[in-house]
């Protein structure tokens, strides 16, 4: 790490290496407070309001330094802040209080944070080290098939990627888009988005709508393990225009998605914003779609999974539908890359320009590795209907599946559900296959019978 922690926090095992030194505990500043772990102790402060966090912080150094601690801060201005009025200049606190301070019309001042020796804490130095871990390490294995849509026609994408299944890294797409010239007059940098959308408001993951600009304040001056990413589903709907900067490649128009009523169809296009440590942990794509991602700005790694293999530290619930990983991108690759490994993933970093193809029901997890620009889209396509349908049945999510199969033309409709039932007659004859043993000895005489009880009953001659 090239910083130090803003509140002189040290890791715990820091207070044995220095116990020579005369400074005080000062934890001791907790009071009865510190019989609490301190991730309890910080579950109970996460139930204070902002202006119950701001007494405590006067009470000691220890609760100074717990109290301004931004995990707190953040869900606290994510619920209470309006768009237009996030101005974010490095911490969550002082966010908040200026909202609170220009509400009550009152002059707001930056809390300079102070530093505060002796004390030691696991839970608070976490994140911290979290946004100050070398992410360029792990940019080094690139394992993953890359392809040149100069000489790989459709066919042969359908063949040997989209039928097969597998991710594949496309370049010499996204530069052909008016979003990738820089003589178009609608490229995607920070400059051009700004003289155009700069008051828009665009959504982002943690639920915070917020002008683009001040967006990019946020993302200039954040230092967190768990930074927000511009994430939004209705930037087509917010400012149609962005859709004319960008087409959808040859090999991912067919979507029987598109089909749907608007009021049905799933969220399927995304404009991403993400700085440096940003995005997006391990998940599969809803409904059982496939997808891309096309960059424009930055550089993003990708690890890949595929849908039987559960990376290391991923649990997902019995249904799929719900999946509990490490808070942050960062945090999963700091305590389990190591271990992801050795199972061979595949894995990429993908640069501006190039497009990278997200098969059905393919685990994988994406962190920026610059302050990235991009744009997604999910597609449902002949080839993974089948598990589609399955998957809104299964599901029984009545309203998608009835919608689709009144969209879906007879005869896509009756090929999806052959496929489907060959992939059940394959499925159960698996399942009836005698096993290894069975066949082994399925030719074999009857093994000889031998009773304890006849053989004591026979007399000697």
């Amino acid at each position: 790490m090239s910083e130090p922690h803003p509140f002189g926090v040290q890791p715990l095992g820091n207070r044995y290496l220095g116990a020579a030194e005369a400074v005080g505990d000062a934890r001791a500043g907790l009071g009865t407070l510190a019989a609490l772990e301190d991730a309890l102790l910080q579950t109970v402060l996460s139930e204070l309001e902002p202006q119950a966090l701001g007494r405590l912080a006067c009470c000691s150094r220890a609760l100074y330094v717990f109290a301004y601690d931004d995990d707190l801060w953040k869900p606290l201005a994510l619920e209470r802040l309006q768009p237009h009025e996030v101005h974010f200049e490095g911490r969550w606190r002082d966010a908040l209080v200026w909202a609170l301070c220009r509400a009550a019309q009152r002059p707001f001042v930056a809390a300079r944070p102070l530093r505060v020796r002796g004390l030691y804490s696991d839970v608070l130095f976490h994140s911290w080290a979290g946004a100050s871990a070398d992410i360029e390490r792990w940019a080094r294995v690139d394992n993953m098939e890359r392809r040149s849509a100069h000489t790989l026609s459709v066919a042969d994408f359908v063949r040997h990627f989209e039928a097969a299944n597998r991710p594949v890294l496309l370049t010499d797409v996204v530069a052909t888009w008016p979003a990738a010239q820089p003589d178009s007059g609608r490229e995607w940098t920070r400059e051009q988005l700004l003289a155009r959308f700069g008051e828009q408001c665009f959504d982002t993951h943690q639920g915070l709508a917020m002008p683009l600009r001040a967006y990019f304040r946020y993302a200039d001056t954040q230092r967190e393990e768990n930074a927000m990413y511009l994430f939004d589903a209705e930037f087509g709907e917010k400012q149609p225009e962005l859709l004319a900067d960008y087409a959808v490649p040859a090999y991912f128009r067919e979507d029987w998605f598109a089909l749907l009523p608007a009021a049905v169809r799933p969220s399927y296009r995304w404009l991403l914003l993400g700085p440096r440590r940003s995005g997006s942990p391990f998940h599969k794509d809803p409904n059982c779609t496939s997808a891309w991602n096309g960059l424009l700005h930055g550089a993003k790694k990708w690890v890949f999974f595929p849908p039987h293999v559960v990376p290391p530290g991923v649990y997902p619930s019995a249904d799929g539908l719900q999946v509990t990983t490490p808070l942050s991108v960062v945090e999963w690759f700091s305590d389990f890359y190591r271990a992801a490994r050795r199972l061979q993933p595949l894995e990429c970093v993908q640069r501006p320009g190039e497009l990278v193809f997200v098969p059905s029901g393919w685990w994988h997890s994406v962190l920026n590795l610059e302050d990235s620009i991009a744009v997604t889209q999910n597609f449902v396509s002949s080839r993974n209907l089948p598990a589609v349908l399955a998957f809104v049945r299964a599901k029984k999510r009545q309203e998608l599946r009835l919608a689709l199969e009144a969209a879906l033309p007879p005869h896509v409709l009756a090929d999806a559900e052959q496929q489907l039932g060959e992939q059940e007659r394959s499925k159960r004859s698996r399942t009836a296959a005698p096993s290894l043993w069975a066949t082994l000895t399925r030719d074999a005489p009857p093994a000889a019978s031998f009773s304890l009880l006849g053989a004591l009953g026979q007399q000697r001659p």
